[in-house]
Order: C-alpha cells, then sequence, then structure tokens
C-alpha cells in the first residue's frame, strides 16, 4: 500500500471508531480499573506511556468497555481525568470499584466517585501474599487458602475462614498472618453484593484476560508505534472486537 493509502485508510479507521469512543454511557454498578503499558514514538523519542482502561458490570451483570484512553503515566491527574471523560458521557450508578492497590489511582476515584466502594483485586492480592510467605512450601499452598476465602458464600462464612488461616499461621509464619489478618478483609466487599454478579467483580485481572492479553498479541508485533494515532487506533480496533463478542452474546 502506498503512503497516501494508508492515510485514507486511517482516516476511515478513525472516523469509524469516534463514535465508539464517545458513545453515551449509563448506569453501571461495578467498575473495573487497570492500565497496561505501550511504546509509541512521541517528539523523535520512544517512550513508554500508560493506556488505561475500565469495564462496566450493569445490573444484570453484563459487560461493557467503558473506554480506554493514553496518558504519560498512572498519575493521579490522569486517572482522575479518564474517569471524570466517562462521567461526562453519562456513566452513573457506580457502587464498586475493583483495581490493584495503587495509591494514584484509589485517590483519583476518591474524588471521581466519593460514594462507591473499593474493593482490592483478589488476583494480585494473591500474588502479593505469595510475596509474603517465608518459604516454598507456604507459597504453594496460600492461592488456594485464599481462594476459600473468597469463594466463600458470605462475609461471615469469609471471616470465620480468614480467622482461621491466620491461626493457622500466627506461629509457623507470624508476619504473614498479621499482613493477612490486616489486608484480607479489603477483597471482600463483593460478598455484599448478588451472587451472579461476584465472578464479574472479582478482580481488575478481567481487564488483564479480556482486554490486555489480547492488545499484547497485537502489539507486540509492533513493538514502538510510529505516534499517539497509530497506538489508540490498534487498541481501539481490538477492543471494538472484544465488546462486539461480549454484545452478541
Amino acid at each position: 500500500m502506498s503512503s497516501t493509502q494508508v492515510l485514507h485508510t486511517s482516516k476511515k479507521l478513525d472516523e469509524g471508531f469516534e463514535p465508539w469512543r464517545n458513545r453515551p454511557l449509563g448506569e453501571f454498578l461495578y467498575l473495573i480499573l487497570d492500565a497496561r503499558f505501550e511504546k509509541p514514538r512521541l517528539d523523535a523519542k520512544v517512550i513508554s506511556v500508560a493506556i488505561l482502561s475500565a469495564i462496566g458490570v450493569d445490573k444484570n451483570g453484563d459487560r461493557r468497555v467503558l473506554g480506554l484512553t493514553m496518558a504519560m503515566s498512572e498519575a493521579k491527574n490522569y486517572w482522575k481525568e479518564f474517569l471524570e471523560s466517562l462521567t461526562k458521557r453519562g456513566l452513573h450508578g457506580v457502587e464498586f470499584i475493583v483495581s490493584d492497590d495503587h495509591g494514584s489511582l484509589n485517590a483519583a476515584h476518591r474524588e471521581v466517585f466519593p460514594n462507591a466502594t473499593w474493593e482490592r483485586c483478589q488476583f494480585y492480592f494473591t500474588k502479593n501474599a505469595i510475596k509474603h510467605c517465608p518459604n516454598t512450601q507456604i507459597k504453594k499452598g496460600i492461592a488456594k487458602e485464599l481462594r476459600t476465602i473468597y469463594d466463600a458464600e458470605n462475609l461471615e462464612q469469609a471471616e470465620g475462614a480468614l480467622k482461621e488461616l491466620v491461626a493457622k499461621y500466627a506461629t509457623i509464619a507470624p508476619k504473614l498472618a498479621v499482613w493477612l489478618e490486616n489486608n484480607v478483609t479489603r477483597s471482600l466487599d463483593r460478598l455484599l453484593t448478588p451472587k451472579e454478579h461476584r465472578v464479574s467483580k472479582r478482580m481488575s485481572n478481567l481487564n488483564e484476560r479480556a482486554i490486555n492479553q489480547e492488545v499484547k498479541q497485537r502489539t507486540r508485533k509492533a513493538r514502538a508505534f510510529p505516534n499517539e494515532s497509530s497506538l489508540i487506533r490498534l487498541i481501539t480496533s481490538v477492543i471494538f472486537n472484544i465488546e462486539k463478542k461480549w454484545v452478541d452474546k
């Protein structure tokens, strides 16, 4: 293809994606936030930038990709600007927010959605728990033990399982026991929501599996993008098709 043909095709794609990227939103009870990093060329330099993304889960438990944007980092101002752009498009009714324990992100969503309950992503929480395990044997079993707590029928049952786990490690791994006691409860608010919704909001890893892995398969071939527009165009096309599959189901 000639450069003119590439330019023409790119323009057509941008015109097609723009209405979807800026479409009106509505009520979504749960908001799942995550970020990944890519390398476009900006001002003649290849730099690392953050791609911020948001998945919403509505009252029927259906998922939708609400938006994405490129930011220079995961600093609070970038997350806040991204979240405010979603509210300007009509996003409302957010009761729960799921994300990794990222200080800047948490500060931003508390300002934009002050009444929403924040819940730590269970996938990343388990990874953090493994880092606090003193030996290989405990590392191999901690994920399964935490899953027992996560899969409890209700909050009371989960808290009981947590007490048993803390007691188990109080002697053989006291630092782990204290860490679990102080942090696990931050991943249990999902048990206050309808059972049929719990899997959908368990982890921001939903973004990782549903979006980031699909994007990575395409972007790793490009390595460094010639500009911001080409990066956003490719990622939008991937996410647009993911969204279409969800709607068709």
